[in-house]
């Protein structure tokens, strides 16, 4: 994991914020609405694989140490 993948998950989920409140505005024509929807789509997909990733990163460090203090006792 590199700063700029975190900081690109960051964008992402800024962009995602600014897609909800544009739908909320209710100011948006239908062409608009499906093209938001789709980047919007897009982006969880990313934003999901990357903190998946993350899950497995933390729980792999969690039981390597968990295993490194069981071997120390």
């Amino acid at each position: 994991m590199t700063e700029e993948t975190t900081f690109e998950f960051e964008k992402a989920m800024e962009r995602l914020e600014q897609i909800v409140a544009a739908f909320d505005s209710g100011e948006m024509t239908l062409r608009e609405m499906e093209a938001s929807f789709v980047e919007g789509m897009e982006l969880i997909k990313k934003c999901s694989a990357y903190l998946d990733e993350v899950d497995l990163r933390v729980r792999t460090l969690s039981e390597a140490g968990a295993e490194q203090t069981a071997n120390t006792i």
